[in-house]
């Protein structure tokens, strides 16, 4: 699997965050040969995902969407890869549970919407560069990945756009990050030339003050979920000199007066933030996701012409002793930021940078999309491929 596959794959933001597949220095293809290029629209996720408070530690393997590992064991260490494999898994795991509760409000009410016919038909226009080269709309379903159908021998000029909310539902996430190739010479495989992205970050959720209210209503969730898990039994049989109780009470005690203490706090957890925000993203049918996924739409379409252009603020290169001052600009009420070579963050002017809870997974993708969303109802239809 490719570079840009696994970043498809894996969640946006950290793909953001990183360096893109160019270098800096990379110069775009002259306008006219993007405009003679085969256009490939290509939308990696068919719904709303959502981004799990997981990032993948230096040199371990790296975390794709579903599953774990993807990529060599550390330093050839078999043994040693696979034991920071397993610590990975379970950190992932863990940090899944910690927002599903959030993720089960979003499912249950339907808001996993598909948005890719909103971004492709906001985005095509500004990618045709007012010409009328040959497009191909593709949305990436199940395991397929980018290099499965469009051929890597052939020209092509992409715009691949995915899109989550952040893993404390704080904001929704779109990136276009657009691509070209030249042909393979002798019909071998070329590799990308060139490519550039733009994220862009929904107005964030509100999130009320937490008030007495409802840290007595968390408590009391706290303790009824401790009961009818069987904790008060398991307690009882540990007491009793079950040994196979005891074992399996420490931990599970542990974590419920973990979850007790973030039901105390005068401040919102990570599981109780997401949960309330969530109930703010579902509320009318789910208006205020459709609105975000509109807007941001519009404001990718905006920006795109940006990085075509070359017009941003590029990233610094890092100093001998230490890294320059990332530079940001403001521009049409939102506050952009350049987060590596060729690539960029815009948040709206005045809230706070996405990014409080870097990610690299999603949560699982275990259900189908909501099937009657507006926001981008075509069916899903074949994937394309990149280097």
């Amino acid at each position: 699997m490719s570079m840009l596959s696994r970043c498809g794959c894996a969640a946006l933001l950290s793909c953001a965050l990183s360096p893109a597949v160019g270098a800096a220095d990379r110069q775009p293809p002259p306008l006219d040969t993007l405009r003679a290029a085969p256009l490939h629209l290509v939308t990696l996720n068919d719904r709303t995902r959502m981004q799990a408070p997981y990032f993948g530690t230096a040199g371990a393997p790296t975390v794709v969407s579903n599953s774990i590992p993807a990529g060599a064991l550390l330093a050839g260490n078999l043994i040693g890869g696979l034991v920071v494999a397993g610590i990975e898994h379970q950190r992932l795991k863990e940090a899944r549970a910690t927002v599903q509760p959030a993720y089960d409000v979003l499912r249950q009410h339907g808001c996993l919407l598909d948005g890719s016919a909103t971004f492709m038909d906001a985005l095509e226009p500004v990618a045709s560069h007012d010409a009328r080269p040959v497009v191909a709309r593709h949305v990436l379903t199940g395991k397929q990945t980018l290099d499965d159908v469009v051929s890597a021998k052939d020209e092509r000029h992409m715009l691949l756009v995915s899109y989550a909310l952040t893993a404390d539902l704080d904001y929704l996430l779109t990136t276009a990050h657009v691509m070209y190739a030249h042909k393979g010479e002798r019909g071998k495989d070329s590799r990308v030339s060139w490519d550039g992205q733009i994220t862009v970050a929904s107005p964030a959720a509100p999130l009320p003050a937490k008030t007495p209210e409802d840290i007595q209503r968390l408590v009391e969730e706290a303790k009824a979920d401790w009961v009818a898990s069987g904790g008060d039994a398991l307690v009882e049989a540990a007491n009793r000199g079950d040994v196979e109780a005891r074992r399996r009470v420490a931990s599970k005690y542990t974590s419920h007066q973990h979850r007790l203490e973030e039901a105390r706090s005068a401040e919102w957890s990570l599981r109780h933030a997401s949960t309330e925000r969530a109930r703010t993203w579902v509320a009318d049918d789910c208006a205020p996701l459709r609105q975000a996924i509109e807007g941001n739409a519009a404001k990718a379409a905006a920006l795109l012409p940006r990085v075509y252009a070359q017009d941003l603020q590029p990233f610094p290169k890092p100093g001998f002793w230490k890294m320059p001052t990332i530079p940001e600009e403001t521009r049409d009420g939102m506050t952009i930021r350049t987060s590596g070579p060729m690539a960029w963050l815009a948040w709206p002017e005045g809230g706070t940078m996405p990014g409080r809870y870097p990610s690299s997974a999603w949560m699982p993708e275990d259900e189908a999309p909501a099937s009657d969303a507006p926001a981008g109802d075509g069916a899903p239809q074949d994937a394309s491929a990149a280097d």
